[in-house]
């Protein structure tokens, strides 16, 4: 198992880039919504926002991880991420002295999902298995929905479902969280239209 604890992570926390459908369909094996999100809240949501509370997660989750080979302008981009027979984690971590910073960390779930799969049957089994309550926004073309809730542990979290079942060799499915930045009021005031919930 990739020992995880001394790894440093300087990501950016941007969208994950898919790579479900660009891989050979034995790869992975079919994940339940349920299975996803249970390891979900395991790996993602319940470390959020420490990095080694992430890494001791990923020690301890009982999956042989295989760490995926990034040139450093990737894992600046994009992230590191690890594959699994369930599929693939991607983390992304930004030093917080960087600037005008808004989302840190965020943490991706991608998975493959049944040929029945439908985004808009599991997008409400998402909404209750995590309390989101109602989603900000809907984005059909793409098949994604965002959310923002309160964590109870005191910082405000955005979750996306996003579905990929456009192609007959691989549907998948990715699952993403990451924490919200406090911004000055000049930057609330111009993300407000744009990324935050209103």
């Amino acid at each position: 198992m990739i020992r995880l604890a001394k790894l440093l992570l300087f990501i950016c926390a941007g969208s994950a880039t898919s790579v479900l459908a660009q891989t050979a369909s034995g790869d992975f094996q079919i994940t339940s919504m349920e299975m996803a999100l249970d390891r979900f809240e395991t790996l993602c949501i319940g470390p959020m926002p420490d990095p080694q509370a992430f890494a001791d997660a990923m020690n301890v989750s009982g999956l042989q991880w295989t760490k995926l080979n990034r040139s450093s302008e990737e894992v600046w981009a994009i992230g590191n991420a690890w594959q699994s027979t369930i599929g693939q984690i991607s983390y992304h971590y930004r030093r917080e002295d960087r600037p005008i910073i808004l989302r840190n960390p965020a943490c991706h779930f991608e998975f493959v999902v049944a040929p029945d799969y439908d985004h808009s049957v599991a997008t409400p089994v998402v909404q209750r298995a995590l309390d989101l309550g109602e989603p900000c926004s809907r984005n059909r073309q793409r098949n994604q929905t965002r959310w923002e809730k309160m964590d109870p542990r005191g910082f405000v979290i955005r979750v996306f479902l996003s579905s990929e079942t456009d192609t007959l060799d691989r549907r998948g499915a990715r699952l993403s969280v990451s924490r919200m930045i406090p911004q000055t009021p000049e930057v609330e005031d111009g993300m407000r239209n744009i990324e935050r919930c209103q």
